[in-house]
């Protein structure tokens, strides 16, 4: 979903906004600007988990969720990766689908 691809962007905006506030201070703002985005993309279920569990465990649930997004980011990479290398390389993983499409007459 956009939803889904907006907080991975927003998940690596904030980690990299709150490294840079490191060096340069102004930064934090963006940091927080992108922090405050990522938790807007994740309303509707931070919603549920706030009325359900309370606030404690809401912000637990953004921290994980923000964790679960990097995570995301990572097989991103790591699957288009193996993508390029299939096709574009003419190599073959072992653990990987085959790069060529499956037959319509392909048993399930």
């Amino acid at each position: 979903s956009w939803t889904g691809r907006a907080a991975v962007a927003l998940a690596y905006a904030f980690a990299g906004a709150a490294m840079l506030a490191f060096a340069q201070p102004h930064a934090l703002w963006l940091a927080l600007a992108a922090l405050a985005a990522f938790i807007a993309v994740q309303g509707p279920l931070l919603r549920a988990f706030l009325a359900m569990r309370g606030l404690t465990f809401a912000l637990g649930v953004v921290a994980a969720q923000w964790v679960h997004h990097l995570c995301n980011g990572v097989s991103l990479l790591v699957g288009a990766t193996l993508w390029i290398v299939q096709r574009a390389g003419g190599r073959r993983t072992p653990w990987t689908l085959p790069p060529d499409p499956w037959p319509s007459n392909a048993r399930h």
